[in-house]
């Protein structure tokens, strides 16, 4: 033991080793600060060593309060990565929430002794709501992935973790036209639900690109400059899309004293969540119950749709990254108008055609005997 004890010190310097009150063997290594750091796990093993490379590196520092090498402190590591830092502002929001809430339930878990079946009792303790248990695992694939890229951990436990079913309920209401004419019907041009509806209908936007916009994000040539947020951030080159008539029209009948369409009643432009629900009181105040700010830029890709729009047309003003996207949004219109189509190639042809009335069956062979077989 001493002979083993005496090659791990060589091998990895600034460790320290004795025995707990018990008799149990324990390991140490030496922070910059010259405090001991407990390193758990197999002395000399993958995840040991990754515990110590993080303790020389400092990285611990970030994560006191939970354990070198446990679930919480892989999490807090991955905040720091360049794969992180990567994200746009909106979606590090929304992953953070997730990964908070696996901390704060099982931050302390050593990463060594975690196993494919506590990454399904995790997603079966939130079956009731199967997409947010799917959510959980995604994030928890990503983690574990990028753990292992880092060196931070030894396996992937969530990897092979099938998704829950979930119910195939369409997603967000899409607007019907008849909705959107009740919304213009009750919020009339100049107010701000008619100005935040005109943005979103007609230029496909995000909830969280439209509190930005202003008039000095018109361009001369009649386009909207769009510095979209989501998964882009804010040194992406901006998107340009086109305003059309009707957009127009609300923007220049927009109130506008400072530098964004939409704001407060103190001045301020609106935060996302704000505007979000502002959006809803608006809706409600229509009588739309079951249309969201969502619902609406879905509208807007389903109209293009049906107007015979390409997918990479559609893309050009949503934003979607990929075509499956855009299809997930736009599948049903999509079909509508491939039954009409169909329909109409089939039928139309056929009414035109001349009708020519079936001989009988046997006319041909009239007079004639029948060849024995």
């Amino acid at each position: 033991m001493r002979v083993e004890v005496a090659e791990l010190r060589r091998q990895f310097p600034r460790t320290r080793f004795d025995h707990d009150r018990h008799g149990n063997p324990r390991w140490y290594a030496i922070d910059a600060r010259g405090k001991k750091v407990r390193l758990r796990g197999e002395p000399g093993s993958d995840a040991w060593i990754a515990q110590y490379k993080a303790v020389l590196q400092g990285a611990h520092l970030e994560v006191e309060g939970e354990p070198t090498g446990s679930l919480g402190w892989l999490i807090r590591l991955y905040y720091q990565s360049p794969e992180w830092k990567a994200l746009s502002p909106v979606t590090q929001q929304s992953q953070r929430r997730i990964y908070e809430g696996i901390r704060k339930a099982s931050g302390d878990m050593l990463l060594a002794d975690i196993t494919a079946a506590n990454i399904r009792a995790g997603r079966d303790a939130r079956a009731e709501t199967p997409s947010a248990a799917n959510s959980r695992l995604k994030r928890l694939v990503t983690l574990f992935n990028w753990g292992l890229e880092a060196g931070h951990c030894t396996h992937n436990p969530a990897r092979d973790v099938k998704k829950l079913k979930t119910p195939k309920t369409g997603g967000f209401h899409t607007w019907t036209v008849e909705e959107c004419l009740a919304f213009e019907a009750r919020h009339p041009l100049g107010t701000k639900a008619r100005t935040a509806y005109a943005m979103t209908l007609y230029l496909g936007l995000r909830r969280q690109d439209i509190p930005r916009l202003g008039p000095q994000h018109r361009t001369a040539d009649g386009y909207m400059r769009i510095q979209r947020q989501k998964k882009r951030g804010e040194h992406a080159p901006p998107q340009e899309v086109w305003i059309c008539p009707m957009l127009a029209e609300a923007l220049d009948a927009a109130e506008v004293t400072g530098l964004t369409y939409l704001q407060t009643e103190y001045g301020k432009p609106f935060s996302v969540a704000g505007l979000g629900n502002k959006f809803r009181e608006w809706c409600d105040d229509a009588g739309l119950a079951q249309c969201t700010a969502h619902g609406l830029r879905k509208a807007v890709a389903a109209r293009m749709r049906e107007a015979g729009c390409s997918i990479g047309d559609i893309q050009s003003v949503t934003d979607h990254d990929t075509s499956a996207e855009v299809d997930r949004y736009t599948r049903d219109a999509g079909r509508k108008e491939s039954s009409k189509r169909a329909l109409q190639a089939t039928f139309t042809e056929h009414r035109e055609a001349k009708v020519v009335p079936l001989s009988h069956p046997h006319s041909a062979h009239r007079g004639k005997k029948p060849k024995k077989t």
